[in-house]
């Protein structure tokens, strides 16, 4: 793959990379993402709109995060959403589903499932759905087989926005239900 982009075998690891002129798509390209550390863009004193040809790659900043701004003052944490992971046999998929609600600025999340071990103590517990849950996430680490009957209650049986990871959308039992509803 490394050839595709017309690179050498022997390869450094830069802590930046000066590019002149404009971006490459040879930097941006996922198997050089290790290699080139910071990108620079040196100027040439014509605009890079001139000849960068525009492509569907980009480089990602960290300004083109948008968290959730919290203008309230008077609030708690039950203020910005309580997510709700299932959990699976791999739990180390719903942990770090659970995290990254979190830290995306859920204010309660909540694994659900039987023992979880190494759950963070900001992670909540439970074996049920939360009766204050405001979405569903399901999916992540939830292999087969699997108790159909409790997934489906949970998956179906509320109002709940539902997040679900693509492996659970090739389960039959997720596909007959999709059908049915399109009948």
């Amino acid at each position: 793959i490394m050839s595709n982009l017309g690179l050498s075998k022997v390869i450094f690891k830069a802590h930046e990379t000066i590019t002149m002129g404009a971006l490459k798509a040879g930097l941006l390209h996922d198997n050089v993402k290790d290699f080139v550390g910071k990108i620079k863009v040196a100027n040439l004193g014509i605009s890079r709109a001139n000849y960068e040809i525009p492509n569907e790659l980009l480089i990602q900043k960290k300004k083109d995060l948008k968290l959730p701004f919290r203008n309230q003052k008077n609030t708690n944490k039950g203020s910005f959403g309580h997510v709700s992971v299932l959990c699976g046999p791999k739990e180390g998929a719903c942990i770090l589903s659970s995290l990254s609600a979190f830290h995306f600025g859920a204010g309660l999340v909540t694994a659900i499932g039987e023992k979880i071990k190494n759950l963070p103590p900001y992670i909540m517990h439970s074996s049920t759905l939360p009766k204050n849950a405001t979405v569903l996430v399901a999916g992540m680490g939830l292999e087969e087989p699997f108790d159909e009957k409790m997934v489906l209650s949970l998956l179906l049986d509320n109002a709940l926005p539902l997040v679900i990871d693509a492996s659970l959308c090739h389960n039959v039992m997720i596909k007959k239900i999709v059908e049915s509803k399109k009948e």
